[in-house]
């Protein structure tokens, strides 16, 4: 009582997305950091910036041109669309200057639709987990079509203050 089903696309207000290639790359650290699918993860809530290893960089130029659909903003949720360890999640922690290398994707949900953050812990429940698996396309490269991933229908309270009490306590367990 109180949830009612909605499709994915139903409460994504924009994907953030690349030109379906990575960006030229800079030779020097920049403040403009480029965000790739190996620092997202299933096991923490934010993607992994700690690792100095895996992080690249581009030109401020690439940053302001290069990209179609614009930047990640604080909230939204990342995923990775290929690979053999799709599907992931993580949340974008912080506005910044930040860009999205090729398969991977933002997910900027409809802050008068839905909770961003419980709609992140909902995508982390393993009923769910096994849904996206079925729509994984590909053998050698396995791979998340994001129409279909945005036909998919999930189940959420009508009331965005439920939604969001409900992400208050999962996100208290990540912490701890």
């Amino acid at each position: 009582k109180g949830w009612r089903r909605v499709k994915l696309g139903e409460i994504v207000e924009k994907i953030i997305d690349n030109r379906g290639k990575n960006p030229p790359i800079s030779r020097v650290e920049t403040e403009y950091k480029l965000i790739d699918t190996v620092q997202l993860n299933n096991e923490t809530k934010y993607p992994n910036f700690d690792d100095r290893t895996k992080q690249r960089y581009v030109s401020e130029r690439i940053y302001k041109t290069w990209f179609r659909s614009g930047h990640p903003l604080a909230g939204d949720i990342l995923m990775s669309t290929v690979g053999s360890g799709i599907p992931q999640w993580n949340i974008f922690p912080a506005n910044g200057k930040y860009c999205i290398a090729q398969n991977l994707i933002g997910l900027r949900i409809n802050k008068n639709k839905a909770d961003s953050e419980f709609i992140f812990y909902y995508f982390r429940q393993q009923n769910f987990l096994r849904i996206v698996k079925g729509i994984i396309i590909g053998g050698a490269q396995p791979s998340i079509k994001v129409p279909h991933f945005l036909d998919l229908e999930i189940v959420i309270p009508q009331d965005i203050n439920e939604q969001k009490r409900i992400a208050e306590i999962l996100s208290a367990f990540d912490d701890k």
